[in-house]
């Protein structure tokens, strides 16, 4: 009995191993953009499943609890849930992604980047991400550091070119 509790410990940080990989194989690293990295992450979930139920299967005396993919899953869900949450749309069939965590607004320094991360799910969203810059720009060039919609999608943007201390000069 004590080498299969033993077996069965090493089963058990082998599955939490292994989903803790795919998580961070799939969103931090590559965030599953290609479908071979992608592809990679899965199979570790996969992986993950076939030890899980290797598990079961050993120690037989463990009571049937949801296994641990879909913990994977239900936080992947909830990850997915919260992007699409951070859109906005700024104008008639104009939405974006703002930086979310309550800011509803659109800024330089991130929001490029975190449409064209983004783009993998939704390619017009991260195509307006740019373009929320580009159509706001000055005469002289200069981009706004920050966008801001008046409201209930009426297409009516608030470019802000420097910190409002400066009176955006």
């Amino acid at each position: 009995m004590r080498s299969s509790s033993a077996f069965d410990k090493l089963l058990e940080r082998l599955v939490g191993g292994l989903l803790l990989f795919s998580v961070a194989w799939l969103t931090f690293w590559f965030a599953g953009v290609n479908p071979r990295e992608s592809g990679v992450g899965f199979a570790a979930i996969g992986a993950a499943w076939i030890v899980w139920t290797l598990r079961m299967w050993v120690e037989p005396t463990h009571r049937f609890l949801l296994p641990p993919v879909t913990w994977a899953v239900a936080i992947f869900s909830r990850a997915e849930a919260c992007a699409a949450g951070n859109t906005l749309e700024m104008a008639p069939g104009f939405a974006v992604l703002v930086e979310g965590g309550g800011y509803s607004n659109v800024w330089l320094e991130t929001q490029p980047m975190g449409g064209a991360m983004y783009g993998v799910r939704n390619l017009t969203l991260a195509v307006n991400n740019q373009l929320v810059f580009v159509r706001t720009q000055r005469a002289d060039g200069r981009l706004p550091g920050m966008v801001t919609s008046a409201g209930g999608g009426s297409g009516v943007v608030h470019p802000t070119y420097s910190y409002p201390g400066n009176a955006n000069l």
